[in-house]
């Protein structure tokens, strides 16, 4: 069934529409479900956006209208209420603040309260949006000492949750979660497809026991995202070329190094000259990491884990193009900014 004909405005609001700076968007719900989806960026495509939520249900389709011409040319926004973006098709640019980052089908994208954003579509693609409250965020583990099983007690610990529960104050973190999918994580799409279905009929068709399942079914898709998914923290100083070399280095770990160029590109769904680009069909590349940059991205290692002071460390990573694989060799380096290029 479609959703009904409520307004959105039950769902969301909006302050300061249009502005450069201070456009903002409250929830007016505990929870939302938006569902955004186009066919292309041709006039004659079809434009699709579903918001579901225990307020009510919002459907607007259409071809290429002013609402779509309208959302895809506003300016960065914030909200009051935390976002997780999952990629269901096709891919799309999550601008964040002043940098862009592409995510493709079966990557997420957790946006903190008050970090200006906005996403835009470059082509075919179907995206949804979790938007959850403050009040939410703390209903899902306020009592988890109480639950029946001891995989429910440990709720708390999911990373996902972990990130939102030490926002929900007023000292924000300049930082959002990067989701990455591991590479034994072959159905991603499928399984956050199918968690959204679960979620978006709940809202839409309620039962005396909606709110239980509805909860049961966000802990499970946090469950599916801490295992199945690289989950790292990124600051909002970082470049979108140090995620992808995050990303990089993540899989080369998990692999051992053995990890072909083609499977590389296929996993961050970069063809082989893109790559090239940044610097991996080249002799090497070099990966900055120091003390700062472990707790901006997520590093696997702190210095004092191995027991060195004052030093930074460079990652050069060197590639053999006849055995397809690549060579770590770490470099400690005494304190001091390190002025180098990426080739």
């Amino acid at each position: 069934m479609k959703p009904d004909s409520t307004s959105y405005e039950n769902i969301l609001e909006v302050e300061n529409w249009g502005s450069q700076l201070s456009t903002f968007y409250k929830i007016m719900s505990p929870v939302q479900i938006t569902l955004e989806s186009c066919t292309g960026l041709g006039e004659t495509d079809q434009y699709s956006i579903q918001m579901f939520s225990p307020n009510g249900c919002w459907l607007h389709e259409n071809s290429m209208d002013a609402l779509f011409r309208a959302l895809s040319s506003r300016p960065l926004h914030r909200h009051d209420y935390f976002e997780l973006m999952l990629v269901l098709e096709g891919e799309v640019i999550q601008q964040i603040e002043e940098k862009e980052y592409p995510y493709r089908a079966g990557t997420c994208c957790l946006v903190n309260r008050s970090i200006l954003h906005n996403e835009r579509f470059i082509g075919p693609a179907k995206l949804c949006f979790l938007g959850l409250s403050v009040d939410f965020v703390r209903s899902l583990t306020e009592s988890a000492s109480l639950q029946l099983f001891e995989a429910e007690r440990h709720l708390p610990e999911n990373p996902v949750l972990q990130f939102m529960l030490a926002n929900l104050g007023q000292d924000l973190r300049k930082e959002y979660q990067d989701l990455f999918p591991t590479p034994e994580n072959t159905d991603s799409v499928q399984t956050l497809a199918t968690l959204i279905a679960r979620m978006t009929h709940i809202l839409h068709e309620p039962s005396a026991a909606a709110t239980y399942y509805l909860k049961g079914a966000l802990c499970e898709l946090f469950d599916f995202l801490s295992s199945g998914f690289y989950v790292t923290p990124v600051h909002l100083s970082s470049s979108p070329e140090s995620l992808l070399f995050l990303r990089i280095s993540r899989l080369l770990e998990d692999t051992d190094g053995r990890l072909p160029r083609s499977e590389l590109a296929r996993l961050l769904n970069y063809n082989v000259h893109t790559i090239a680009h940044v610097g991996l069909y080249v002799t090497f590349i070099v990966y900055p990491s120091n003390t700062e940059l472990v707790n901006a991205i997520g590093d696997a290692k702190t210095f004092n884990q191995i027991g060195f002071v004052k030093l930074r460390m460079l990652v050069i990573l060197f590639f053999n193009r006849r055995k397809n694989f690549f060579y770590c060799l770490m470099i400690l380096r005494f304190v001091g900014e390190p002025s180098f290029q990426v080739f």
